[in-house]
C-alpha cells in the first residue's frame, strides 16, 4: 500500500464532474459495451443519461490489467460533458481469477496502481468494480481489496461503484420468504456500502436454468432483494439494476439479446407478445416441432415500473445493463 500512498500523495486531479443532472433527481446510469448499437444509442439519447459505465477493464490470469478504451468515446464524453465511469470486471467472471487477485497482496496494489493511473490520465468521475462468481471464502479479501480500490479513488476526488449480486434465489418458499443465493455468500453489503459511493443491485437474472423458463426479474422478487439490500445499504447509494434485454429458452440452450431482436422473432412468427400483470414483465412462446420456445423481455412498460419501484423506496436511481438493448420506448417514458 506504501506505493499507492505515493502515487496518490503527489496526483493533481481536476475536479470530477458530479455524475447526475439535479441533486434531487434519480442518478440515470448505463452500461456500455464498445458497439455500435450502444454507440448510436448513446448518440441519440444523451441528454437522459447521467452516468456511463463502459466495461473497459478486465483482470486477466496473473492479475493482468487488460484495458478496451474507446479514443471515440473518450472524446465524445467529453466533448458531451458526459461522466464516465468505467467497470473492472474479473475477466469472463471467472472466480478463480479473483481468487488469485485477492489472495496476492502485491497483486492487488500493483493494479490498484495501474487503474488509478488511467483514471488520473483520462479524469474518469470513477470506477465500479464488478466482481462475480467469488468464492464464498474470498468475503473478506474482497471487501478489503474494495476497500483500497475506494479510498485510492477518493483520494483523486473520484468515486467508486459496486456491482452486488442479488441476495435471493429465483424459488419463493411457502412462507413467502425467497431462497437465498449462494451468489451473494461473497458479498458483505455493509462493508462495501461503507466503502461505495453507489452500490449496483444486480436485480436482474432470477430465473437463467436451461429446464426452468420464467421472468428474467418477477417484480415481487426484485422488490423482495431492494427490501433486503436496504437493510444493509443506504437508500441514497444505492441503484436498482434493471435489464434492457431479452431472454430466450429453446431446445439448444439459453440465450440473451436485445429487445428489438425479440420483438422482431415475435413478428416472424406470429407470436403474440402478452405482458404478465403478476410479474410485471412481458413473455411470448412460439410453439414449434423441434421444440417450444419461450422469451422473456423488458419492454418500455415493464422497465418504467421497475423505475416506479427504485422511486418507491427512494433509491439513488438505477443501472441499465446494457446501452444498445433497449426498448426504444423507453426513451419516451422516463
Amino acid at each position: 500500500m506504501k506505493m499507492i500512498l505515493v502515487l496518490l500523495a503527489t496526483a493533481t486531479v481536476a475536479p470530477a464532474a458530479t455524475g447526475r443532472a439535479a441533486p434531487d433527481a434519480p442518478l440515470r446510469h448505463f452500461y456500455y459495451v464498445n458497439d455500435a448499437a450502444a454507440a448510436q444509442s448513446l448518440d441519440r439519447n444523451r441528454s437522459q443519461i447521467d452516468l456511463l459505465s463502459p466495461v473497459w477493464f478486465s483482470v486477466a490470469n496473473g492479475g493482468r490489467l487488460e484495458t478496451n478504451l474507446d479514443a471515440h468515446l473518450l472524446e465524445w464524453a467529453s466533448t458531451n460533458h458526459l461522466p464516465l465511469m468505467p467497470v473492472l470486471v474479473n475477466q469472463g467472471f471467472d472466480g478463480k481469477i479473483a481468487h488469485a487477485l485477492l489472495t496476492s497482496p502485491r497483486g492487488r496494489d500493483d493494479l490498484i496502481i495501474s487503474i488509478l493511473k488511467i483514471a488520473r490520465i483520462h479524469h474518469f468521475y470513477g470506477i465500479e468494480l464488478d466482481f462475480e462468481n467469488i468464492d464464498p471464502s474470498d468475503r473478506e479479501a474482497f471487501s478489503s481489496f474494495a476497500q483500497a480500490l475506494g479510498r485510492g479513488l477518493h483520494n483523486l476526488q473520484m468515486k467508486m461503484a459496486i456491482s452486488v449480486m442479488s441476495p435471493f434465489g429465483p424459488r419463493q418458499q411457502p412462507d413467502g420468504s425467497w431462497e437465498l443465493s449462494p451468489h451473494s455468500a461473497a458479498f458483505d453489503y455493509f462493508q462495501l456500502a461503507a466503502e461505495a459511493d453507489l452500490v449496483s443491485l444486480m436485480a436482474y437474472d432470477q430465473h437463467t436454468s436451461p429446464d426452468a423458463p420464467g421472468p428474467i426479474a418477477g417484480v415481487a422478487w426484485v422488490e423482495a432483494c431492494v427490501r433486503r439490500l436496504l437493510e444493509f445499504v443506504p437508500s441514497d447509494k444505492l441503484l436498482l439494476g434493471i435489464p434492457l434485454y431479452h431472454r430466450r429458452w429453446e431446445p439448444g440452450g439459453v440465450s440473451e439479446g436485445p429487445f428489438l431482436e425479440a420483438q422482431a422473432l415475435a413478428t416472424r412468427t406470429h407470436a403474440a407478445i402478452q405482458y404478465d400483470s403478476e410479474q410485471e414483465e412481458s413473455m411470448f412462446q412460439v410453439d414449434d416441432p423441434k421444440g417450444n420456445l419461450t422469451v422473456w423481455l423488458y419492454d418500455a412498460r415493464a422497465l418504467n415500473a421497475r423505475l416506479k419501484l427504485a422511486a418507491k423506496y427512494h433509491l439513488r436511481g438505477y443501472s441499465a445493463w446494457r446501452l444498445g438493448q433497449e426498448d426504444p420506448l423507453f426513451w419516451g417514458g422516463q
